[in-house]
């Protein structure tokens, strides 16, 4: 059959440039190229693509709302991956992807590495949780209780259940002390030396054994070997001449003192106790005693304004018999409250 120009076809379609020749039953016609191509398709929006090797096919468009297309290695087809309002697309493993649905409201977005659940997750935290890796949240605890770390784990638990680190409260005026890793709470005179601002520079002992006086003249209280609390040094332990008082810090002090005597003067009897600085009384009291077991006290503001100075208590009995101080009720006490 001889060989005949396109132009002398009949044509199927409107001229056009793309042409191409096709048989059309037995006959041989001029067809249009769009024509050819969109004879392929049933509905709009497909797309066209090779199935297999000189075989095409087409995809349908998504089925609701957008979708975002991929191509996925393993069916060696493109797909449409279909979103709900809110969700997020990521890569589930090398070429595949996937979609991460909405949260509720209040979540937080986190990256997990755990097996089976690698990639991006949502945290759901209501109010007061904690959220620690991976992803995984603690609800807020009980009202009281602190948090707790174990092995990298943290959880609420009761402040009395932590051993040495957390104890009721005391009674008022204790300190909390730690001993051996456990915390209690104790009488602040029992810490020697530890407290050591203004307010509680000073001593106060006892004395012991019981001492005895005779009248005449003024004798020395020198039995002051309890410390209840010296936080400078100001006092030896001692029970003998040499207990008394250095004044180790410089400053204003209140001093006091109450002595007992076991035995009453006769009548008219009277008992005298002064505080010494050195060689010189700086006050004393006289108290009238017609009965055994009545205590004496003199209480003083005092200035030193050198360390050094070493006082002493004295007690006389004039117009009475002789006596004993208890050590029972027997105390001398100072504090340093200023400068």
């Amino acid at each position: 059959m001889p060989s005949r120009a396109i132009s002398a076809y009949t044509t199927e379609a409107t001229n056009s440039t793309s042409d191409m020749i096709v048989n059309v039953g037995s006959t041989t016609r001029r067809q249009n190229i769009d024509g050819i191509i969109a004879g392929i398709f049933t509905s709009q929006g497909q797309l066209l693509y090779a199935a297999s090797s000189l075989n095409t096919t087409f995809l349908n468009p998504p089925s609701s709302g957008g979708g975002v297309l991929s191509y996925s290695s393993l069916s060696s087809a493109p797909s449409w991956l279909i979103l709900d309002s809110g969700e997020l697309v990521y890569a589930s493993s090398v070429g595949i992807l996937t979609s991460l649905g909405a949260p509720s409201s209040g979540s937080i977005l986190y990256y997990s590495t755990v097996d089976g659940s690698i990639g991006p997750r949502w945290a759901i935290v209501n109010a007061g949780t904690l959220v620690y890796g991976p992803g995984t949240t603690l609800a807020i605890g009980s009202s009281g209780q602190i948090l707790q770390s174990t092995a990298g784990v943290p959880t609420w638990v009761n402040s009395n259940t932590v051993t040495g680190t957390f104890t009721t409260i005391g009674t008022s005026g204790q300190v909390l002390q730690s001993t051996g890793g456990s915390a209690a709470w104790v009488n602040s005179t029992t810490l020697t030396g530890s407290l050591n601002s203004t307010a509680t520079v000073g001593w106060r002992v006892l004395l012991s054994p019981a001492q005895a006086i005779t009248t005449g003249a003024f004798l020395s209280i020198d039995n002051w070997s309890t410390e209840v609390f010296d936080t400078d040094a100001f006092h030896s332990t001692d029970a003998g001449a040499t207990s008394q008082v250095t004044i180790t810090v410089p400053g204003h002090y209140i001093i006091g003192a109450q002595i007992l005597t076991t035995d009453g003067g006769t009548t008219g009897g009277t008992h005298q106790v002064r505080f010494v600085d050195g060689a010189a009384s700086i006050i004393r009291v006289d108290e009238q005693k017609s009965s055994a077991n009545i205590a004496i006290n003199l209480v003083l503001g005092y200035y030193f304004a050198t360390s050094g100075s070493t006082i002493s208590l004295d007690i006389n009995i004039v117009d009475g018999t002789t006596s004993n101080i208890s050590s029972a009720q027997t105390a001398w006490w100072g504090y340093r409250v200023g400068p």
